[in-house]
């Protein structure tokens, strides 16, 4: 066994070589290299150890030649398979295995016929030209050739062998066939004379003939015995071509590996010194300068000598103290910008570096740690970021302040708050918020345009951040919305003095390009921490507190209390009432009529009331000016005119073609681009004529943006809609205004005509009204009569036209249709009234009571 041991040894050897080789190496044929050894070291043992029963001998025998013809398929597949190829490899090798296995025990079978062992061959070789053309690459034309050759003459000798009954020798000749091809293969591979190449080849051919030359030397003994002894030679010739190649490859690799690095060096060179962004390289230890390129020496000003006698530390600028914030909202300086960045990796830091000319930019700094000229070194890439650091600033400060006027916004103010009121509640102190708003901004914006607008919004932001400290906060929350947030106050009439300055702030006007502007503010203030303790609930009562001030006639102040969060709150139900009964057609108009001094009433005011059917009814006195404040008079007001126009038009078709009646109309409707063109558009809808209808607006409403008021009041005027002045006497507004404005009627209010006492002689005022409105050439209507003692006194002043309870209270349009259909004269049935003015008989007088008093009155 000494030989036998040998060859044990040598193989194992070779197998444990080439297992560690493809585990360090990706390639795959040194996977199939470790495989082929692996199959050759079997059959290897399964030939020297020898078994004495015949049945296990046989299998013995099997299993080693098929292990040899694997081992000589991985060998064959090593040289064409590719990494891609290895599925279509692994079915195209099976389809010649599983023939070469079955031939293999046919043979071992005595009996098989020749037909069978013929179509086995053939299969067998179909199967190898088969894998030949499919996994040789199409360049190796002639090695395909060549193969094809070799798989044809052994085809053709097995099958003279099986005929000639030696077949027993067929598996010789299979396993020739397998090294003879890898020998092929082999010897294209590599390069060209090369001593693994030339080794390979012989080993591979030698190997595969061998098995064929002992069948044919099996009469000679001699020879055998010598073939014997060179029986191991191929395998190991074969194999020490492999570890040439693997060495020689290795010893390319590391030529290539050289060059690469050569290549590298030379790229990092070029890039290094030519790259747009300074780098440099200094010493870790004494932070010495050993290399700059030259964009470090043209973005810092200076040379390379002068860089290579510095420091790091000798253009590096200490940090900056951070900048106190400021409260007003003005702009932070650039903030100083050094050590690590927080979430940034230890490599990567931020800096500030002085130039040569004295300029200090900020950098942002990688370094790595390199070995330069024998020496720990770090290499360092600087990245000038001065402008994106500004970008970021200004983009911070654009996050947190409003960009027309430079106030902070809700955003900034939310901390603002949250500072004010822990710093209140440590110094034991009260804090205020106040929500202001500039009265009647809208009107602004459509009188002058937004970009006077913008100019009195700046004005005003100006005035305010002008008055306070710089620990108090200015804010500009929405359009016209301002909030302020101030502490340090001792006690809540500290609040109100604040208050107070705030509002004279305007009492001058603003002085904006081209033009002064008069404005006021409307404020609400909210203290801490006697209204709320937190941000929220201030800011809500100091809004109810503003919508209290400005309900109750803007430009003041009002500080929140129970009472002004009570009227917030039914303000804020009211209008929830109002937009339900919008929706839900929860409004009807009655109408009062209005009496001419000879008993006659072909004029009425209609009266905007809610249905009996809402489930919240609330007077007109209350939410009229709800509908105002929160913008629903403009769809309540349309409404009104659509719907008094349907019933304008219903009475004309039932006779009454003398009947107008009169609307009332907001100030802010009227103000509205679309206002006049609806209502017109309304009376041709209904085809009325436009004098068929009376606009009526508060006394109170012509002082405001007169100029604007009567020029909408004029282009209707001009299509012949009338207007009355409503509660005139309680505006104050002059006769000159009066006289320029196209009005046809006076409304004296009621709270003059309550007054008139024939026996105390209280009737000047009114007197006086009527005098002025017979000089202005217009009539007098005397709203709220209640008693005949009024109606007296009025007639004998000449007072054109009457209205009120003791007359006719407001009734449904159904009673004036009724009347209106049996054709009766809408007559005053009053016994004063037809003994002041005209006499009437006492069948009209009857039909009167008749026609204008309820069932109620008509039964009794």
């Amino acid at each position: 066994m000494e030989g036998p041991l040998v060859d044990i040894v040598l193989l194992g050897l070779l197998v444990i070589f080439f297992g560690i080789q493809q585990r360090s190496r990706p390639q795959l044929y040194f996977r199939l290299w470790f495989a082929g050894w692996i199959f050759v070291f079997v059959s290897f043992l399964l030939w020297e150890f020898r078994i004495s029963s015949p049945q296990l001998a046989s299998f013995r025998e099997l299993l080693r030649i098929d292990s040899l013809f694997l081992g000589g398929m991985a060998f064959l597949l090593s040289l064409i398979v590719r990494e891609r190829q290895l599925f279509k490899a692994f079915l195209t090798s099976l389809s010649v295995a599983v023939p070469a296995c079955i031939l293999s025990r046919l043979v071992a079978d005595q009996t098989t016929s020749f037909v069978s062992l013929f179509i086995l061959v053939l299969l067998l070789q179909g199967a190898f030209i088969h894998l030949v053309f499919t996994l040789v690459p199409i360049e190796w034309r002639h090695r395909r050739i060549t193969l094809g050759i070799v798989s044809v003459l052994i085809g053709v000798t097995m099958i003279v062998l099986a005929r000639s009954g030696r077949s027993a020798t067929l598996d010789d000749w299979i396993n020739a066939q397998v090294f003879l091809s890898a020998g092929v293969l082999f010897s294209g591979s590599g390069e060209r004379r090369s001593l693994d190449r030339f080794i390979g080849t012989f080993g591979f051919f030698s190997w595969g003939l061998a098995y064929p030359l002992s069948s044919m030397l099996h009469g000679n003994p001699g020879l055998l015995h010598l073939l014997f002894q060179l029986w191991n030679l191929p395998k190991y010739g074969v194999g020490f071509a492999m570890t040439l190649r693997i060495f020689d490859g290795a010893r390319n690799d590391i030529v290539r590996l050289a060059d690469s690095y050569k290549n590298l060096y030379g790229d990092f060179r070029m890039l290094y010194e030519h790259h747009p962004l300074p780098m440099w390289i200094y010493d870790a230890e004494t932070s010495q300068f050993l290399s700059t390129n030259a964009a470090a020496t043209e973005s810092y000003g200076y040379t390379q000598d002068e860089f290579l006698r510095m420091t790091i530390d000798q253009i590096g600028v200490a940090p900056e103290p951070p900048a106190a914030a400021n409260s007003r909202g003005e702009p932070d300086p650039l903030p100083a910008v050094e050590g690590p960045a927080s979430g940034v990796s230890e490599d990567v830091r931020k800096s500030r570096h002085a130039c040569k000319d004295g300029s200090v930019i900020a950098v942002e700094l990688t370094e790595h740690s390199i070995l330069f000229q024998g020496r720990d070194a770090r290499f360092v890439l600087a990245v000038d970021v001065t402008e994106r650091e500004k970008l970021n600033q200004e983009l911070f400060h654009r996050a947190q302040h409003d960009p027309l006027t430079g106030l902070p916004n809700r955003l900034l103010l939310d901390d603002r708050i949250a500072q004010c009121l822990a710093r209140s509640s440590r110094e034991h102190k009260k804090a205020v918020m106040f929500t202001m708003d500039a009265d009647r901004f809208k009107l602004i914006n459509d009188t002058y345009g937004h970009l006077v607008g913008d100019e009195c919004l700046k004005a005003i932001s100006d005035r305010l951040r002008g008055r306070i400290r710089s620990v108090d906060t200015v804010a500009r929350t929405g359009g016209e919305e301002f909030t302020a947030i101030i502490g340090g106050l001792n006690n809540a009439e500290d609040a109100e003095k604040i208050a107070t300055m705030f509002l004279r702030l305007f009492d001058n006007p603003l002085n904006l390009p081209g033009q002064d502007l008069k404005v006021s503010i409307s404020i609400g203030g909210a203290i801490y921490p006697d209204d709320g303790i937190d941000a929220d609930t201030l800011r809500k009562k100091s809004d109810q507190a503003l919508y209290h001030a400005k309900r109750f006639g803007r430009n003041r102040y009002a500080m929140a209390s129970r009472e002004v969060c009570a009227s917030f709150d039914q303000a804020m139900e009211i209008e929830l009432a109002v937009r339900e009964a919008l929706r839900a057609d929860g409004f009807e108009l009655v109408f009062q009529p209005i009496y001419d001094n000879e008993g006659c009433a072909s004029h009425f005011e209609s009266l905007l009331r809610m249905k009996p059917s809402n489930p919240v009814i609330f007077s007109p006195s209350l939410f009229i000016p709800v509908a105002e404040e929160c913008g629903l008079i403009v769809p309540l007001g349309n409404w009104v005119v659509e719907q008094a126009c349907r019933q304008l038009r219903e009475w004309r078709s039932l006779g009454g073609d003398a009947v107008t009646i009169g609307i009332n109309v907001s100030g802010k409707q009227l103000l509205q681009k679309g206002f006049g063109p609806f209502v017109l558009e309304c009376l041709r809808a209904h085809e009325l004529p436009p004098s068929a209808l009376q606009i009526e607006l508060n006394e109170g409403s012509l002082m405001t943006e007169p100029v604007i008021m009567r020029e909408a009041m004029s282009d209707l005027a001009a299509k012949g809609i009338r207007f009355a002045i409503d509660d005139f006497g309680t505006g104050y507004s002059s006769l000159a205004r009066l006289a320029d404005l196209p009005i046809a009627l006076l409304k004296i209010d009621r709270t003059f005509i309550a007054q008139l006492d024939p026996a105390k002689r209280t009737d000047g005022i009114v007197t006086a009204i009527i005098h002025m409105a017979q000089t202005l050439n217009v009539q007098v209507v005397a709203e709220g009569v209640e008693s005949e003692a009024q109606l007296n006194v009025l007639l004998r002043r000449g007072c054109d036209m009457f209205q009120g309870f003791y007359l006719s209270p407001p009734i449904p349009p159904g009673e004036v249709s009724v009347f209106l259909e049996h054709k009766n004269p809408l007559l005053f049935a009053h016994p004063n009234f037809s003994q002041t003015r005209v006499a009437v008989s006492k069948r009209v007088r009857r039909a009167q009571v008749t026609a204008l008093a309820t069932p109620s009155e008509i039964a009794s």
